[in-house]
């Protein structure tokens, strides 16, 4: 070895330190891709939770005679970066449903986030690993708190401004 060439002694030590780098990026892609694997398993699990739950709902719902109706919604578009997407609304069997919470899994920590629709803002923030029963329970319950207090089926107002009932009128005096 002592007639070796500088340069094949770089390119050894070159080549060596790329074969470990390219294990390393190996043993990482394994890793992103066995968790991504487990949250997939685990949102699953949560999800058929979550559709027990919504069912739950709904008959308390058809029950009591009401109109509204949970429903969830698997959307295509889940992304590189995601396992999952859902709308979580509550509907009326006359309407279309809204979408009022997009529901995303993310496969890099496991965690659902429930954002409102409309604003964008967090409604809560769970980890699929330790969601439950009574979480889901919960949000369900929070949405139908929601939508009480904003008004049960807000239609848009059919009558003209000037309502004759509730226009004050002039007395007149009797002759």
């Amino acid at each position: 070895m002592d007639d070796e060439h500088p340069l094949e002694q770089l390119l050894r030590e070159a080549k060596k330190k790329d074969d470990l780098k390219a294990a390393a990026v190996v043993a990482e892609q394994r890793k992103a891709s066995d968790l991504r694997d487990k949250v997939r398993l685990q949102w699953e699990q949560t999800k058929a939770g979550l559709i027990e739950e919504i069912a739950r709902a709904n008959a308390v719902l058809q029950r009591h005679s009401l109109s509204e109706q949970y429903t969830l919604r698997d959307l295509s578009e889940s992304g590189t970066e995601n396992i999952a997407r859902c709308n979580l609304a509550l509907a009326y069997p006359t309407k279309s449903p809204r979408s009022e919470y997009d529901l995303t899994v993310l496969a890099a920590d496991g965690q659902i986030l429930l954002l409102h629709r409309a604003t964008g803002q967090r409604h809560q923030k769970l980890t699929v690993f330790t969601v439950t029963k009574h979480n889901w329970e919960n949000i369900l319950v929070g949405l139908y708190e929601d939508h009480l207090k904003k008004g049960r089926d807000p239609a848009p107002n059919l009558e003209p401004a000037t309502n004759v009932a509730h226009t004050p009128t002039a007395r007149r005096k009797s002759p």
